[in-house]
């Protein structure tokens, strides 16, 4: 499935998953020949995802090396319906603090991140799901950063 690894322009990219993929994500997990206990199955959660009552949002950032940062929810403001199968979905940069020893002097890192998004928190059905995100990025400030199309 694309990701900033194969080569994508621009500093994020995302992946909105409102149905279990025909194919398997790019994200590897569990089984993987760099398999490391630390890093998060996200190939597992996608497949195991409730899509009847969920949804999930794959966000990369790319980072540069010398000032890294990740992405967290919501602090933006809640997500929100813009229309009829469209969501606004707010992220805040923050600053990561200290790296791990094997990342410091990388010129360019990628932050990875799966947010599961609860529909209907009353168990109820799933009636439609979004078929487009706009993620929405800003600054520790809350300086706009940049905001993108996501499907």
């Amino acid at each position: 499935r694309g990701g900033i690894g194969d080569g994508a322009e621009g500093s994020y990219y995302g992946d909105l998953f409102t149905e279990p993929p025909a194919d398997t994500p790019f994200l590897s997990g569990e089984g993987d020949e760099n398999d490391d206990d630390d890093r998060p199955d996200y190939a597992g959660r996608v497949a195991d995802a409730d899509y009847d009552s969920e949804f999930l949002l794959l966000l990369e950032a790319r980072v540069p090396g010398g000032e890294p940062f990740g992405l967290r929810s919501g602090t933006g403001g809640d997500a929100r319906w813009t229309g009829w199968r469209e969501i606004a979905l707010p992220f805040e940069r923050y600053d990561w603090g200290e790296l791990e020893p094997e990342l410091v002097g990388e010129d360019e890192l990628v932050c990875t991140s799966l947010w599961t998004y609860e529909a209907y928190p009353d168990d109820e059905s799933l009636d439609w799901t979004p078929k487009r995100a706009t993620v929405t990025v800003v600054g520790e400030n809350g300086e706009s950063v940049g905001s993108f199309a996501v499907e």
